[in-house]
């Protein structure tokens, strides 16, 4: 069994040793925080991004063990890739925006390969002349993700592939299943999640603490997991909220239909396990 983790670090440097101390193969890492140099020495990545301003950086994938082997994609914008007549180089992938995504193909030792996504669906605010200039949505973004990611999701016989993607992507699963056109929208990138032939893996209650009090975005009869909480207030130390305040998520598990199996997501959102960022990690655990 591979470990794997998807983590929103938001930016916090503490979220390494906490990350270390887990025990995974493997990390999904969204907003990373610079690794203290007592961590440098445990991790692997290709290009570090550490030289960023930290709403640049984009997500990225970590090796933490030997028993996976882990070769990365370099992104190529998209613009670069039609100039090529649509073809990218072999361990390239061609990307709508950097900063949204990260690809890497893993092979565990005596395991077979699969590929991995560590996503971030960043907030985009509407154009400054439309009706609803002050309003932000990360729907958009998503999109933009599930383009690049079909690159791994040949239409023909997609049982065939083995693609596991996780992240943060600024969107409540189930309030695109209330009225309302943002609504559907929200409900539009899962909809294109199932047409690429991937399969939803939550995490969904039992994996995971429901909300004392979960948004009224959702239906009543959720099955949504809290995997983040405002810290609204931290900076005067009024209203500052914890993770027992915690009641959206948006930290979430897909993988590609048949290959869906043999994985399993938990949210771990007990306060006592929750961790030094604003969002829980979410442990994935893939069948050799």
């Amino acid at each position: 069994m591979i470990k794997v983790v998807s983590w929103n670090m938001d930016g916090n440097s503490d979220t390494w040793g906490v990350l270390l101390e887990m025990g995974a193969d493997l990390a999904l890492l969204q907003d990373p925080g610079v690794p203290p140099q007592t961590a440098v020495n445990s991790i692997e990545l290709p290009e570090p991004p550490w030289e960023l301003e930290r709403r640049q950086r984009p997500p990225i994938i970590v090796r933490l063990s030997d028993r996976v082997e882990v070769q990365w994609f370099s992104p190529v914008p998209i613009e670069e890739v039609t100039t090529r007549t649509g073809n990218v180089g072999e361990w390239e992938i061609g990307v709508s925006d950097r900063r949204t995504i990260a690809a890497a193909r893993v092979a565990p030792r005596g395991g077979e390969t699969f590929f991995v996504v560590s996503m971030y669906g960043r907030w985009l605010g509407s154009h400054p002349l439309a009706a609803s200039a002050s309003v932000t949505h990360a729907d958009a973004s998503v999109h933009r993700i599930l383009s690049d990611l079909s690159a791994f999701t040949a239409a023909a016989d997609p049982e065939r592939h083995r693609v596991l993607a996780a992240g943060d992507l600024n969107l409540i699963y189930g309030s695109g299943k209330g009225a309302g056109r943002q609504n559907l929208r929200t409900q539009s990138v899962w909809d294109r999640f199932e047409a690429l032939g991937f399969e939803f893996l939550g995490p969904q209650r039992p994996d995971g603490r429901p909300a004392a009090n979960p948004s009224d975005e959702v239906p009543a009869d959720t099955k949504n997991v809290p995997t983040s909480y405002s810290r609204d207030g931290a900076a005067s130390g009024v209203g500052v909220k914890t993770p027992l305040d915690a009641r959206n998520q948006l930290d979430y598990v897909f993988a590609s239909r048949g290959f869906h199996e043999g994985i399993r997501a938990r949210a771990l959102n007990d306060v006592e396990e929750w961790g030094p960022s604003d969002h829980c990690r979410i442990v994935i655990e893939v069948d050799e």
